[in-house]
């Protein structure tokens, strides 16, 4: 297992999956488990994603291509990737809303639309 440097004030602990509140480990497993794909009206309720009646997963799927298991799936802790902490720091940010559509590649949050109010 491959171990992160020491935190120092100039360089903090990367963030670990287990850093996270439920609902934000719950996300990080369905990017994992999607791989190719998206999520679609994901609620966003005092930065916690929030899936709702009117969630929906979508799947990107290539004929003849064969799924690939994330290697991260069987493991219960690790050091998140810059995409994911981005994507989590910035729903802590916009507080309420609802992210429309989240495009994922590679089990990583790539590109998303928002829905917010206005005011």
């Amino acid at each position: 297992m491959k171990r992160e440097p020491p935190a120092t004030a100039s360089r903090p602990r990367p963030l670990r999956k287990g850093d996270l509140t439920e609902a934000q480990q719950q996300l990080v497993e369905q990017f994992q488990r999607i791989d190719f794909g998206g999520i679609r009206n994901l609620h966003v309720v005092d930065g916690q994603p929030v899936f709702a009646a009117d969630t929906r997963i979508v799947r990107h799927r290539v004929l003849g291509g064969r799924p690939t298991a994330r290697p991260e799936r069987s493991t219960r802790d690790f050091v998140l990737k810059a995409p994911v902490v981005d994507f989590l720091e910035y729903l802590a940010r916009m507080k309420q809303g609802k992210i429309m559509h989240l495009d994922i590649r590679h089990g990583l949050p790539l590109q998303f639309e928002t829905e917010e109010a206005v005011g």
